[in-house]
This record gives C-alpha cells, structure tokens and sequence, in this order.
C-alpha cells in the first residue's frame, strides 16, 4: 500500500503485432484488451495496492518508447 500517493505496481502489457502480424499489423489486426493484466490489477487491488497498466499495444509503443517515456515519472 503506497504512502505517498504513486503506485505499488505498474503491468506492462507488451505489444508485439508488428512482430506477429509484420507489415499487416498497422492496419489490420485487432489490438485486444489486457484480459490478464486487468485481471491482475483487480485482485492487487482488492488488497488495497495501487496498480496502473500501461497497454503497448493500444499505445502503439515500442520497447524504446516504453523504457524513454516512463523514466521522468
């Protein structure tokens, strides 16, 4: 349980459609929501944890922008 007022956990749901899906995945694939992850995050909470969720995916992030877009915070 966090003290001051950040979170106790951050999930990272990675994206990888560019590497399944290659050049079609920009256009045509689905970006599923994070089943899982949001799963995760209800039973941490129900704990009293603070947990956030970053979906790369749905950000369209790559694993450089995940890393450089989270260290100021």
């Amino acid at each position: 349980m966090t003290r001051n007022g950040g979170l106790d956990v951050l999930l990272v749901q990675p994206g990888n459609r560019s590497q399944v899906y290659q050049a079609l995945g920009s256009s045509l694939a689905a970006i599923e929501p994070p089943v899982w992850a949001g799963l995760m995050a209800r039973f941490m909470r129900d704990r009293g944890h603070s947990v956030g969720i970053i979906d790369a995916e749905a950000e369209d992030l790559t694993a450089d922008c995940r890393c450089s877009s989270r260290r100021g915070r």
